[in-house]
């Protein structure tokens, strides 16, 4: 996405984002993706994972983030998740570490570009203020965290 300078330059000073603001933002992603008809959320949530949704073709996807800053922290976290992959078709792990490619899941490292732009949209979805223009950039913000 285009985040404009003013807004890039406070959202990196602020990004020290917790992990609970990058879930809310990657949640709000979803139900926009919901919204425009892209997916469709799941009816009840899974504690293993931070959003559960399917597909068009119903391949049912389950999205969790892991970013510590203890790093050994977020491998265990990760081969946790990885056990819980059975209940979905297809597991996306959004994580700050870099740990090897899983035939289980599809790790996608969130680097701070990615960050803010997940961070910037989420707070226009919350103001209600994304218009027409911004819509393809937020499918490819999308595209990129694998969310559609």
């Amino acid at each position: 996405m285009e985040v404009p300078i003013s807004e890039f330059i406070r959202i990196k000073r602020s990004t020290g984002a917790t992990e609970d603001q990058i879930k809310q933002a990657l949640s709000n992603l979803v139900n926009y993706a919901h919204e425009i008809g892209n997916i469709s959320k799941a009816s009840k949530a899974n504690p293993s994972f931070d959003v559960v949704f399917s597909d068009p073709f119903g391949t049912k996807i389950g999205i969790t983030v892991v970013m510590d800053n203890n790093h050994a922290k977020n491998f265990e976290t990760i081969s946790n998740v990885l056990k819980s992959s059975a209940f979905v078709d297809k597991l996306v792990i959004l994580t700050n570490t870099s740990v090897p490619q899983s035939s289980q899941a599809t790790i996608v490292t969130m680097d701070k570009s990615k960050l803010i732009d997940l961070l910037y949209f989420s707070s226009k979805y919350t103001e209600n203020k994304i218009d027409g223009p911004e819509t393809e950039k937020i499918k490819m913000l999308a595209k990129t965290i694998c969310v559609i």
